[in-house]
């Protein structure tokens, strides 16, 4: 006769720095909520979970690729749209403020001088994105343990947004001076 499996839950951590010894030094960490299956002692020797936080009820994944298993995955949906189905990236990331704003600081900075903010991120040159995504993960390396430096790339679409509406706002506004004033 063969046993049941059970269901058991694990946790990982998900994107804090720790830096307890106050050295200076990053440790990225990864909090991921999963389900794992687990099989018998008599069913063989692999407990390898059937589902993996990045694909759920997916068993096509090599596991031992570690560009896949060591950076953190994209949460689903998109940036800046927590209740249509997307994520807030200060959620996402669980950095403490402090953290947070530098980040988000420098690259608006890098966004702002190297990037055309009147366009979309899928209309930025790719060379100057990668020259921006570098710069960033060279200061903050922790940006290197996101997967396709979607966590990077975020802070991109989020500066480029709010920038692309002030400039039509500014547009708008001096469209409307121009025509009442010479009218």
């Amino acid at each position: 006769s063969r046993e049941p499996e059970k269901k058991t839950t694990g946790y990982f951590i998900h994107t804090y720095i720790d830096d307890d010894d106050e050295t200076g030094v990053l440790v990225p960490a990864k909090k991921v909520h999963f389900d794992v299956i687990e099989k018998p002692e008599t069913s063989g020797p692999s407990n390898r979970p059937l589902s993996t936080p990045a694909s759920p009820g997916r068993s096509d994944i090599d596991d031992s690729d570690p560009e896949v298993d060591d950076k953190i995955p994209k949460p689903p949906g998109p940036v800046g749209r927590p209740g249509r189905n997307g994520y807030n990236l200060r959620v996402a990331l669980q950095w403490q403020d402090e953290r947070h704003e530098k980040v988000k600081a420098f690259i608006n900075k890098l966004v702002d001088s190297k990037l055309d903010c009147t366009i979309s991120f899928s209309k930025q040159v790719k060379e100057k994105l990668d020259v921006v995504r570098q710069q960033a993960a060279t200061k903050f390396p922790i940006l290197a343990e996101y997967r396709g430096q979607w966590a990077t790339d975020d802070f991109i679409r989020c500066r480029l947004k709010s920038r692309r509406v002030v400039l039509q706002k500014a547009e708008l506004e001096r469209q409307y001076l121009t025509r009442y004033r010479s009218g």
